[in-house]
C-alpha cells in the first residue's frame, strides 16, 4: 500500500536572503500522508521540522528507517510539498512558489543526487548526463569559450569534453556487454 500526501495548507510570500543568513532554512515543516482507503489512517512523516543550514556547510541527515530523512531532503530540495512549514533555499520561500516556477528555481539551484540511478533507459548515457543541461537550454556540447566551466583543456571546456569521454565509455561497455548498463556499471557511474 502507497501512502499520498494530503493537500498542503497555509502559504508564506517569497522572501529575499540576507547575504549572512543560512543557505537553507526550513521552519516548522509538516508531512503527513493519508493511507488509501482507510478514513483516518495518516502517517506523519514529519512534525515541526525547524533547521538553518549555513552556506558552504556540510550537514549529514541521519536516522532510522522511515524516520523522513527522504521526506525532509525532497520537501527542503522542492522535490515535494510540505503539509504545513515553510522553506527558504538561497532567500527564496520556495514552498510559495507554483510547481512551475518551483521547478524552474529547482533546476537553476538545486543538485540532487538519488538513491536511485533514475536514468531513463530510452536514452544513452550522455543525453541523460545532459538532459538538464538541454532542458536549460545550455546543451554540455556547446561551443568552447562559452561561459563553461574551464580546465578541459587544449582551450576546450571541461562540458564540451563531457558528452565525447561519456561517448567512448558507452561504445567500450557495448563492446563489453552487448546494451545498456549494468547494475555494477551504475553504481560506478
Amino acid at each position: 500500500m502507497t501512502a499520498q500526501p494530503m493537500a498542503r495548507t497555509g502559504s508564506v510570500p517569497p522572501q529575499r536572503r540576507d547575504p549572512g543568513g543560512p543557505a537553507i532554512s526550513v521552519r516548522g515543516l509538516t508531512r503527513v500522508y493519508e493511507v488509501p482507503g482507510r478514513r483516518d489512517a495518516r502517517v506523519v512523516a514529519l512534525d515541526g521540522v525547524s533547521a538553518d543550514l549555513p552556506a558552504g556547510s556540510f550537514t549529514a541527515v541521519v536516522g532510522a528507517s522511515g524516520s523522513g530523512k527522504s521526506t525532509l531532503l525532497h520537501i527542503m530540495a522542492g522535490l515535494d510539498e510540505p503539509t504545513d512549514g515553510r522553506v527558504s533555499l538561497l532567500g527564496t520561500t520556495i514552498t510559495s512558489l507554483t510547481p512551475a516556477k518551483r521547478a524552474d528555481f529547482r533546476s537553476r539551484n538545486v543538485g540532487f543526487v538519488f538513491q536511485d540511478y533514475n536514468l531513463i533507459a530510452s536514452l544513452t548515457a550522455v543525453e541523460n548526463v545532459s538532459m538538464p543541461s538541454r532542458l536549460a537550454g545550455q546543451p554540455l556540447g556547446a561551443e568552447a569559450g562559452d561561459g563553461g566551466v574551464g580546465g578541459g583543456g587544449a582551450g576546450r571546456p571541461r562540458r564540451a569534453q563531457a558528452p565525447s569521454a561519456l561517448r567512448r565509455r558507452a561504445s567500450e561497455d557495448r563492446d563489453r556487454q552487448g546494451h545498456g548498463f549494468s547494475a555494477q556499471d551504475r553504481l560506478r557511474r
